[in-house]
C-alpha cells in the first residue's frame, strides 16, 4: 500500500469513529434536560467542525506537495515576470 492509500484509510477510519461517537450523543441526548442538550449539540458541532478542518487540511497537504512548481517545470521567477 502506498503511504496515500494508508493516509487515506486512516482519515475515513478516524471519520466513522466520530460519525458513530455524534449518533451515540444524539441517542443519548433524547432523555436530558434542555439545558444539556444545547451542551452537547455545541459539542456536536466543535467536533463536526474538528473532523471537516482536519480532513480538509489533511487533503490539501496531500494533494499539493510543496514541489509541485519543480515538477511543473515553472519558479517563482518565471512568474514575477
Amino acid at each position: 500500500m502506498t503511504p496515500e492509500t494508508t493516509f487515506r484509510l486512516e482519515k475515513a477510519r478516524k471519520a466513522r469513529e466520530i460519525r458513530k461517537d455524534l449518533l451515540a450523543l444524539k441517542r443519548r441526548r433524547k432523555i436530558r434536560t434542555p439545558e444539556k442538550n444545547r451542551k452537547l449539540r455545541k459539542d456536536i458541532l466543535i467536533q463536526k467542525n474538528l473532523l471537516s478542518q482536519t480532513v480538509n487540511k489533511n487533503t490539501t497537504n496531500a494533494s499539493k506537495p510543496s514541489h509541485k512548481r519543480a515538477i511543473n517545470g515553472c519558479s517563482r521567477d518565471d512568474e514575477s515576470l
